[in-house]
């Protein structure tokens, strides 16, 4: 059973922070065209959650660890690489950014504790849009099928 994981895990597209956008566009950033070509497709991405443990339904995804409770600061203060990951039925509001993505995982998922390193994988969706229950702006969201903790490096 663990085989036909990592067989499957193999086949999915790893997309790295660093290749989610390039300069570029009127914002001054634009996605890159690996991202492009990912569209609709199911990706994998690793980060570290930056958000203390607990029942929320969102944690944020940074590229580093980070000694930060990204929800807990300003947004302005937040590092350029994280990524805000959202569960279903999302209470907690924060403030769109144009390096983040928006991660919606299966229902009954738990949030990982801080600051534990992830792989998220699951289908990656661009282009703004508005989350319906926190009126949270993402230009990039990821309808994840899996979330798996990872050993530190």
């Amino acid at each position: 059973m663990l085989l036909g994981l990592a067989l499957a895990a193999q086949d999915t597209p790893v997309l790295k922070f660093a290749d989610l956008y390039r300069l570029g566009g009127v914002y001054g950033l634009e996605f890159s065209p690996q991202a492009q070509s990912l569209r609709g497709k199911t990706i994998s991405i690793q980060g570290y959650v930056l958000t203390p443990p607990g029942e929320g339904k969102l944690f944020v995804l940074s590229q580093q660890p980070k000694q930060v409770c990204a929800p807990c600061a300003n947004p302005a203060d937040w590092p350029r690489d994280v990524s805000v990951v959202f569960m279903p039925e999302v209470e907690e509001p924060l403030a769109p950014r144009s390096d983040e993505v928006l991660v919606y995982l299966p229902q009954g998922l738990l949030r990982p504790s801080f600051p534990k390193r992830v792989r998220v994988s699951g289908r990656l969706e661009l282009g703004q849009q508005a989350d319906p229950t926190t009126g949270f702006v993402s230009l990039a969201r990821i309808y994840a099928d899996r979330v798996e903790g990872l050993e530190t490096p």
